[in-house]
């Protein structure tokens, strides 16, 4: 924040279209969906081995994806590694052009949204199900 207030100051009139081109910039952000890993990799921890290792792929815009996998094979994971709930440990993930490393969280995090598949089946639907047969 304090060198942030130092530029101001210095270099007034080129810190202030940079912040107007920011803002304006991830507003409407991402506008296609098109998401490309390059050679990505992530773990827990600094200390722990790798759970996803050199991951590459490209989905494009309005293209519909399931991650399947074994337990363990880092499906969970690259969706946190999504939310940078987990930060690259090589590689990036880029979405509409921007590498999600370069952008603030809150940003992201509000720019994003993922749609779980979750089976949700309530005692009551169930008994109903079971009296209906």
């Amino acid at each position: 924040m304090v060198f942030f207030i130092i530029d101001v100051l210095i270099h007034r009139d080129i810190v202030v279209c940079q912040i107007i081109a920011h803002t304006l910039c991830f507003r409407d952000w991402p506008q296609n969906g098109k998401v490309v890993c390059n050679h990505y990799a992530t773990r827990y921890k600094p200390d722990l081995d790798l759970v996803v290792k050199d991951f590459d792929v490209v989905i494009n815009p309005q293209e519909k994806i399931g991650i399947v996998g074994r337990t363990g094979a880092g499906k969970s994971s690259l969706t946190l590694s999504l939310f940078r709930m987990l930060e690259a440990a090589g590689g990036n993930i880029i979405i509409d052009g921007v590498n999600i490393a370069d952008i603030g969280l809150h940003e992201l995090r509000n720019s994003i949204t993922i749609l779980p598949q979750v089976c949700v089946v309530s005692a009551q639907l169930f008994y109903e199900t079971l009296q209906s047969d």
